[in-house]
């Protein structure tokens, strides 16, 4: 991209070698099996211990067999078509708002100009397919759970994930299992959360905040409504307030309704089980003042969902 420019401010990065060692304990590899074919073991186990400078050809090959891309990802697709890059930022911000049709041309449009030979493109634009027929009610919701299986599996196994003790795992295998998370029955044991709140862990142990700051809020928020859902509500609230903090310090208001909202509901469930109540809430000004977060963030599918809830909540007094 000759006429493209970028400027990187990051606070943190992944080590190439911690990468390549976390991803292949994740797959069960042994350094043997990895570099088979590639590199000498005593090579890999330098690598890793970042007792040698990484060479591009070598990391390629050992990226490629753990699933990963050596290539720069733009939007989680792999293109230095401009015009692709743009559509995909268009359609992310379609399936935010649930704005079907306009979702569906992009859609469309974004896959004529992608190169679907390549799996990352492919695993990107098949996941959001189905989460688009899965919102036009075309496909049940065991369905998609088994088609976002799939796109998972076009760069590592499920199993992997579930087993493993720690993930190194892309943004876009990162969103496959939030998907499945978010889609299961309300439960206690849900091994697929489980996944998530270790990758959220991972991003706060090691300080990444800052450089995943939207994977992070967007796992974390899901993580909140999750622990709301099963009772956990002051755990719930603690990660949301934590979320909101994290949002107005990087200027970002996409989740801040999501998060509000979250302290609300745990405080009317508390309220309706007769337990402890730590805070209390004005309920009313709490989801007006969401309204107003959700307008500023031209949400309109959430501005209509929280407008019926504050005339529900209002018919009660």
């Amino acid at each position: 991209m000759e006429h493209d420019c970028h400027i990187y401010w990051e606070k943190n990065s992944d080590a190439i070698g911690d990468v390549i060692k976390t991803r292949r304990e994740m797959l069960g590899l042994s350094r043997k099996e990895l570099c088979e074919g590639i590199c000498s073991e005593r090579t890999l186990m330098r690598m890793e211990l970042r007792q040698v400078k990484s060479q591009i050809p070598i990391v390629r090959e050992l990226f490629d067999k753990l699933g990963l891309c050596a290539e720069y990802i733009r939007g989680r697709i792999i293109t230095n078509n401009i015009e692709a890059i743009q559509l995909a930022e268009r359609l992310v911000d379609y399936t935010n708002h649930y704005e079907m049709e306009k979702w569906e041309n992009c859609l469309n449009l974004l896959e004529e100009k992608l190169d679907m030979e390549i799996v990352y493109n492919k695993q990107f634009i098949m996941r959001i397919r189905n989460l688009l027929e899965f919102c036009k009610q075309n496909i049940s919701k065991e369905v998609f759970i088994e088609k976002l299986i799939e796109c998972l599996e076009y760069t590592v196994p499920l199993k992997s994930v579930l087993n493993a003790n720690k993930c190194y795992m892309t943004d876009e295998e990162s969103i496959c299992i939030l998907n499945i998370a978010t889609r299961l029955d309300i439960s206690k044991e849900n091994p697929y959360m489980t996944v998530l709140q270790n990758i959220a862990n991972e991003y706060m142990k090691e300080d990444k905040i800052a450089v995943q700051v939207s994977m992070y809020e967007l796992l974390m928020t899901e993580i909140a409504s999750y622990l709301g859902n099963i009772g956990e509500y002051d755990k719930s609230d603690a990660i949301s307030r934590k979320v909101l903090k994290e949002c107005l310090q990087y200027g970002r208001l996409h989740l801040l309704t999501n998060n509000l909202y979250n302290n609300v509901w745990n405080y009317q469930k508390r309220v309706e089980k007769n337990l402890l109540i730590p805070q209390q809430y004005n309920e009313v000004m709490e989801l007006k003042r969401c309204i107003l977060l959700a307008r500023i963030a031209k949400a309109d599918n959430q501005i209509r969902f929280l407008e019926e809830v504050l005339s529900d909540l209002t018919l009660k007094f």
